[in-house]
């Protein structure tokens, strides 16, 4: 798979175009668009393409991109989608985590944040950026949960690097740890915390230290 051959399927002609250029400038190698709300066209340009990676809009005219990216997956299950929105709800991270895609970015994410997107995705980790809960967004609670005073300013230090979008490998080199002894602390740390994946590990990060999101990147 080639991960700089990028697929962008989004039927604004105008968004697709001005984001195939910049993706150009930054070097992918090969980019394409789709603007066809049509089923079988956006099918035929992914069979005839084959990308490494596809930038799918979620509210396509007369096609829901979550219904066409888990058709896509189950054709090309190697194919890495990431999907578009200009709305960051978490249900819509959830449902984009369902149906196997590799991550959900806003629209208006800064070029470096998008190809930082692109070249971190992956099967293993699942990318976000701004989650924002329909209900208002995140507020810090009153009181601190416990598991908060079992973590050290090591696993404290781990959390803000998962917020600001590093992945495993990313935080390995940051804090000079080797790959497997991260992966124990974030184990370790899901456990204090309740939680089975990164994305409630997130929520759960934004509730209790709302701080952080002021520094958000990509998770």
């Amino acid at each position: 798979m080639n991960r700089h051959r990028v697929l962008i399927v989004d039927d604004q002609q105008l968004f697709a175009e001005t984001l195939k250029r910049a993706l150009v400038f930054e070097e992918f190698t090969r980019v394409a668009y789709e603007t066809s709300a049509s089923e079988p066209e956006i099918m035929k340009m992914v069979g005839e393409f084959r990308p490494g990676v596809i930038l799918m809009d979620i509210h396509l005219k007369h096609l829901d991109g979550f219904t066409i990216s888990e058709k896509i997956l189950k054709l090309y299950p190697d194919i890495i989608i990431l999907m578009l929105t200009a709305f960051g709800y978490d249900d819509y991270v959830q449902k984009a985590m369902n149906i196997g895609a590799s991550g959900i970015l806003l629209k208006d994410v800064s070029m470096d944040e998008l190809t930082r997107a692109i070249t971190n995705a992956s099967k293993d980790n699942f990318i976000i950026s701004k989650i924002t809960s329909k209900g208002g967004g995140s507020k810090r609670s009153k009181k601190r949960p416990k598991w908060v005073d079992h973590l050290s300013q090591r696993d404290i230090h781990i959390l803000r690097l998962i917020s600001q979008g590093y992945s495993n490998d990313e935080i390995a080199k940051e804090m000079n740890l080797g790959k497997q002894t991260v992966k124990n602390y974030i184990s370790r740390i899901y456990g204090e915390m309740k939680v089975n994946n990164r994305f409630q590990a997130i929520r759960t990060i934004l509730e209790v230290f709302p701080e952080y999101s002021s520094h958000q990147n990509l998770i």
